[in-house]
């Protein structure tokens, strides 16, 4: 019998179950959710029912809700040169940068830490 590890859940792109070990995946989401950007990426599907969006999506979501956000312009060039990219690297999305499409990859254990990161 196996036992449910929500850990096991975040694995980059061509992973193939030997690469990473559970410290290294925890990381990964720790190193995901640090960034207030990213954050903001990961709540946007966490906040919807939706698992796909636009970066003009994400930008909107982002701007909405940090007063502090950077001007529109400057986040949308910080989502598609940096958040983006890295939560892709991370296995927490899938970008498409021809389309500028984002793809959420749902899990357990980044939906878990973010609520708990994200508690008022």
């Amino acid at each position: 019998m196996s036992v449910y590890n929500p850990v096991s859940m975040i694995h980059p792109p061509g992973f193939d179950g030997n690469s990473l070990d559970r410290r290294e995946r925890l990381d990964n989401v720790f190193t995901a959710l640090a960034d207030a950007h990213r954050r903001q990426v990961v709540l946007y599907f966490e906040s919807t029912d939706r698992s796909v969006a636009s970066v003009a999506d994400l930008v909107d979501h982002t701007v909405d809700s940090m007063p502090e956000a950077l001007p529109r312009d400057r986040l949308q060039l910080r989502f598609h040169h940096c958040a983006l990219p890295k939560l892709d690297e991370l296995g927490v999305i899938e970008y498409d940068v021809q389309n500028r499409e984002i793809r959420y990859r749902s899990s357990p254990v980044v939906t878990e830490v973010l609520a708990a990161v994200t508690e008022s």
